[in-house]
């Protein structure tokens, strides 16, 4: 079971490890560690795990390969699409009037998104921030998610995605979410 030796690898002292245990668990990865399926973790009560922590996986690897500055003009907000998260409007208001404040032209959308439409937004866009749900992949309403199976091939990807939802490093298809966007460019 590869969750169990993910498990093993990282916690040898198992009451060390949960009595330290902060409520945001950074796991920082570079080169082909960044492919490890870091969502497969196994923990013994998974459920519990994934109320009362957050795993983030943050990649070390130097993606902007011409070592150019990241200009960010245009940002668009993807806010909640599936309408059942209140607190995200609150998080979308507040990084709108920051991204004003920096000059950058920012765009909120907090309605049902079709894929091909979203595609047009990865491509229009410098900046995409979205806040919802992540389980199975972004919800863009109630009944379609985006996987890693249904990422755009894209001629001009954002610089910068920035994802604010539960379990987007789980595999939703082939692979994870993060890493269909590394594959990709983005």
């Amino acid at each position: 079971n590869y969750g169990e030796l993910l498990y093993s690898f990282f916690v040898k002292d198992e009451e060390e490890f949960w009595s330290n245990l902060s409520p945001t668990i950074y796991l920082y990865t570079k080169g082909r560690a960044t492919f490890l399926p870091f969502g497969w973790i196994h923990f013994k009560n998974k459920e519990l795990f994934l109320n009362k922590y957050k795993l983030v996986q943050c990649t070390m690897n130097n993606v902007n390969t011409k070592n150019k500055p990241i200009a960010i003009d245009k940002a668009l907000i993807i806010c909640d699409p599936s309408s059942t998260l209140p607190e995200a409007q609150l998080e979308a208001e507040d990084l709108h009037e920051f991204l004003i404040d920096k000059n950058i032209s920012t765009d909120i959308i907090s309605k049902n998104i079709e894929l091909m439409e979203l595609k047009g937004y990865f491509e229009k866009y410098d900046l995409i921030h979205y806040v919802g749900h992540g389980e199975k992949g972004w919800h863009l309403s109630k009944r379609k998610r985006l996987t890693s199976n249904n990422i755009p091939d894209l001629k001009n990807p954002p610089s910068l995605v920035v994802s604010n939802s539960c379990q987007t490093a789980l595999n939703t298809g082939t692979e994870n979410l993060i890493h269909t966007f590394l594959k990709k460019n983005i």
